[in-house]
């Protein structure tokens, strides 16, 4: 009789646990699918139920089939229920449905459930809308972005500034090179008609004479080409900067398409130009055969951007407190097995130990106010590790700088 009293207790406490777990599930506020093995919906909770209404659990319905619009005909790129029933752990994906929640972002989560000898027998589905989310992210690496570029548009202007500058003064030497050289080639026309007609006179000589003098054309045949060449040049590098700010700042875009690191590397440099030739010289130690890598061309810049204007800031904080002369910037690439890795080192002054674990914290900042907001290494290492399934860490020592470590997973160019 006591054991079967027990027995009683125990089943209510486990139906009132039980229903209190079916509350949590019914109202967690995400969506919950439980997955058989052959991908069939087995149970789904309200919030499931009120985004994809014609499914109906335990009827046969197939994942790929129920939750895809249009029905795919096998399971989705990456699924990360397939992925859970093959290693046993818990995999995410971020996938967009079209149809009655048209252009709606969702994450998929998924988590194992085992049997008694630890076999994965089914798995539980987490669905989260994350179109806000996703939208407010972007909204905010556009922020972030807009801000970069307003910090650094009077560099670029100095930038663009100089070589205009010294265009202007060729052209006006030209200009006045070839004022001169004009009363030259009249005194020589003068004399090539006194020659035709035979009326050559000391005065005819006399003129050309002074006009060569007065032109003084061996300067000018040695001076003209030197400023056509410098203006050249000029021409050639604001062609450089606008072309690189023009990549630089090119729109974001959610599709991934292969992407010449070195190139990016380049365009941010010349970018950011101002920011750091003052305070540091630039070393490039770039693998021409360094593959191209799928990934984001917008926010890859953005983040070579962020830790090449942080590691100028680092050196001119340094140098600003030990009076010594420029700093450098080192930029490598290589690719290490199945990954590309950028290498970003700066001689500045480290990162002190206390603060090493808030470097990418948002809104954690060690700059003065106006110069920083806490965001760029935090939107970094998001880019890096949330979007493109890579790796950014770093390496410091104090008074001797730090080395920021990007690695760029090669095998996406596959997918």
């Amino acid at each position: 009789q006591k054991l079967e009293t027990k027995v009683r207790q125990q089943t209510a406490e486990m139906q009132t646990s039980g229903e209190k777990y079916q509350q949590i599930v019914d109202n967690i506020g995400v969506g919950v699918a439980i997955i058989g093995p052959q991908m069939e919906i087995i149970r789904m909770n309200p919030h499931m139920r009120q985004w994809f209404p014609d499914v109906k659990p335990g009827a046969g319905f197939l994942c790929h089939q129920s939750f895809q619009n249009p029905p795919k005909e096998s399971p989705c790129d990456n699924c990360p229920v397939l992925r859970t029933f093959a290693e046993g752990k818990s995999f995410e994906n971020i996938i967009q449905v079209e149809g009655g929640i048209k252009n709606r972002y969702f994450r998929d989560t998924s988590f194992p459930l085992h049997d008694e000898n630890g076999n994965v027998t089914s798995t539980i589905l987490l669905v989260e809308d994350v179109t806000e989310k996703l939208v407010c992210e972007r909204e905010l690496r556009q922020v972030q972005k807009l801000e970069s570029i307003g910090q650094l548009a009077a560099g670029i202007a100095h930038e663009i500034n100089t070589p205009t500058q010294y265009i202007g003064d060729n052209t006006r030497f030209l200009q006045d090179s070839f004022k001169d050289l004009t009363a030259a080639f009249s005194a020589y026309d003068d004399l090539l008609q006194a020659v035709k007609t035979n009326t050559v006179t000391d005065t005819i000589v006399k003129n050309v004479s002074k006009c060569i003098e007065a032109t003084d054309l061996p300067y000018l045949k040695e001076e003209i080409p030197r400023a056509i060449e410098q203006s050249l040049e000029g021409v050639q590098r604001v062609t450089e900067i606008v072309r690189a700010m023009r990549d630089f700042s090119h729109p974001g875009s959610d599709q991934k398409t292969m992407v010449d690191l070195n190139h990016a590397i380049n365009n941010t440099i010349t970018v950011a130009r101002n920011e750091w030739r003052y305070v540091a010289k630039m070393e490039l130690d770039l693998d021409p055969c360094l593959p191209e890598v799928l990934c984001r061309p917008g926010e890859m810049n953005q983040v070579l951007l962020n830790i090449i204007v942080n590691a100028a800031h680092a050196i001119a904080n340094f140098l600003e407190q030990n009076k010594q002369s420029k700093g450098k910037i080192s930029i490598s690439t290589r690719r290490k097995d199945d990954t590309a890795v950028i290498q970003i080192s700066d001689t500045g002054g480290g990162i002190p130990k206390a603060i090493q674990h808030r470097i990418f914290d948002p809104f954690f900042t060690t700059k003065g106010v106006g110069k920083g907001t806490g965001q760029g290494l935090a939107i970094a290492h998001n880019v890096i590790t949330e979007k493109h399934g890579g790796n950014l860490r770093f390496e410091t020592h104090p008074d001797k700088g730090t080395t920021f470590i990007i690695e760029m997973p090669l095998e996406t160019a596959k997918e």
